[in-house]
């Protein structure tokens, strides 16, 4: 099974955390790391990975394959998603749609099967 970095380097560290537990616990074949913010882009000239979650703009030298979602850009409840330079937004970004984004990139939808967070709060009602 191909693997996929995520790369997370929020600058509140329990959003890092609970960002990337979430991830383990509901993409359990991705590969997560979370990195203090100051550590990003050393981290990410090193790993070279497939998507990164922070809470920084996107710098221009990065690879256009990467999918960048910066989370918060300017204290705005959003997230901003980069992919190959189109920007989306996403207003009041929820970890559904950021589950969604990080599917799209993995090739033949191998985590199609998985449950989302809101199906699993479901499933306990």
């Amino acid at each position: 099974m191909a693997r996929i970095d995520v790369l997370i380097g929020n600058s509140l560290p329990l959003y890092r955390e609970v960002l990337s537990s979430t991830l383990r616990i509901m993409r359990p074949d991705l590969r997560v790391l979370d990195v203090p913010p100051e550590l990003l882009h050393e981290q990410v000239d090193k790993l070279h990975p497939q998507v990164v979650i922070c809470s920084v703009a996107r710098p221009t030298m990065v690879a256009d394959e990467l999918v960048w979602i910066t989370l918060f850009p300017e204290d705005r409840d959003e997230a901003l998603v980069t992919v190959t330079s189109v920007h989306r937004v996403l207003p009041h970004a929820t970890m559904d749609q950021l589950f969604r984004v990080i599917d799209d990139v993995l090739p033949n939808g191998e985590t199609s099967s998985t449950v989302s967070p809101s199906d699993r709060n479901h499933s306990n009602e």
